[in-house]
């Protein structure tokens, strides 16, 4: 199966990863039709298996393009952070989101510090890579993280909609496939000049 990912070219593998993602979470909320972020997800049996399934999908292709970014002298310290962002999935796999607030809130920093890792990895890479798309997304991951921080902080006297939490998960994962697509490209066009 090894092999099969070294014959894959970085765009293919991303994409693919991609489609294998949206396909576990899809079946997660048919299975499960409700405004849910995909923590919640493995508080069911019927759908944890599919959440596990879609973060060890992010997890590979974060560690993939990682491996790729790492042997490039002037890419390694944003593969390097991107790697520490793969670790940090599997902590919210570890980490379920059930029990008490304490478990919760150690399951939120663990997302929290993933999708800002993976937000640090690109604004590295934005500018080796030529990418000010790049950049943009990394600006983007980070002020969806504050503003996720700003509505948890307020929660208890402003609580906002379930449905908030959900649309944002949406948009971070978006932004995040996209900017590992971005990756990819520049890593092939790279490869070919």
């Amino acid at each position: 199966m090894i092999g099969t990912f070294k014959h894959l070219t970085p765009k293919a593998f991303v994409r693919n990863g991609a489609i294998l993602f949206t396909v576990s979470i899809a079946c997660a909320y048919v299975l499960y039709p409700h405004w849910v972020t995909f923590s919640l997800f493995a508080g069911q049996w019927y759908t944890l298996p599919f959440f596990i399934v879609a973060m060890l999908i992010t997890m590979l292709q974060l560690w993939y393009i990682s491996a790729k970014l790492r042997q490039q002298v002037q890419l390694r310290f944003g593969g390097t952070v991107m790697r520490a962002s793969a670790i940090c999935v599997i902590l919210v796999i570890c980490i379920p989101y059930r029990g008490g607030l304490t478990q919760k809130s150690i399951h939120n920093a663990a997302v929290l510090l993933f999708v800002l890792l993976a937000a640090l990895s690109l604004i590295r890479l934005a500018k080796p890579l030529h990418s000010i798309t790049l950049g943009v997304m990394s600006g983007a991951l980070v002020a969806l993280c504050v503003l996720e921080l700003v509505f948890l902080a307020r929660y208890n006297m402003h609580p906002v909609y379930p449905w908030v939490w959900v649309v944002l998960q949406v948009i971070v994962t978006a932004i995040l496939m996209l900017a590992l697509y971005v990756i990819a490209l520049r890593l092939e066009q790279k490869s070919t000049s």
